[in-house]
């Protein structure tokens, strides 16, 4: 299920992933994309991130879904990073034009 955003971003997508999908979190910086993640983003505060920063949620919290106002998101169903990463790339355009230019701890730019 996916609810595209109104805008993308410029030289990236920005996403804000929930604590379930950190290995997914380190690839999208991988390749450029300014993620929100963390352990204090869980239910409604990741909700609130993705809302105020304009970023899709990516989410495995099923709970989440029954929020008829949810922001633009898509719901990965896979346990494995690689399927994630599938599901994502099917749901909109990664790119990869801005490989490593992210921390992949911090998400700072380098």
């Amino acid at each position: 299920m996916m609810r595209e955003p109104e805008a993308d971003a410029g030289d990236g997508r920005r996403f804000a992933v929930d604590r379930m999908m950190g290995r997914l979190a380190r690839w999208l910086r991988v390749l450029g994309h300014d993620v929100a993640y963390g352990p204090h983003l869980v239910g409604r505060t990741l909700v609130a991130c993705a809302r105020r920063e304009d970023r899709l949620l990516l989410t495995r919290d099923t709970r989440l879904l029954r929020d008829p106002h949810l922001p633009p998101h898509v719901f990965i169903t896979n346990d494995n990073f690689r399927a994630q990463l599938r599901e994502v790339a099917a749901a909109v355009p990664l790119g990869g034009r801005a490989l490593l230019r992210r921390c992949l701890e911090c998400n700072r730019l380098l």
